[in-house]
């Protein structure tokens, strides 16, 4: 049996969001570059969200890093 702080590291562990820094294309610093956002994304959707981000590489990001990908 687990123990109360177990339990509760697992169920924290388990609702905190997953964080990826993406560097958007249609927004751009003084420089030109594109400007780098964070976005976090809910664990039961982190499939759905990296496969987004596998198809639109290049289209509305230059680069994007964190949770399971590094594009």
């Amino acid at each position: 049996m687990n123990s109360l702080k177990e339990h509760l590291t697992t169920q924290l562990n388990e609702a905190r969001g997953i964080e990826y820094n993406v560097a958007l294309n249609d927004v751009k610093d003084n420089d030109g570059m594109p400007v780098t956002v964070a976005i976090v994304c809910s664990r039961q959707y982190q499939k759905q969200f990296e496969e987004w981000l596998n198809s639109e590489e290049c289209n509305t990001f230059a680069h994007a890093e964190g949770g399971n990908v590094e594009y």
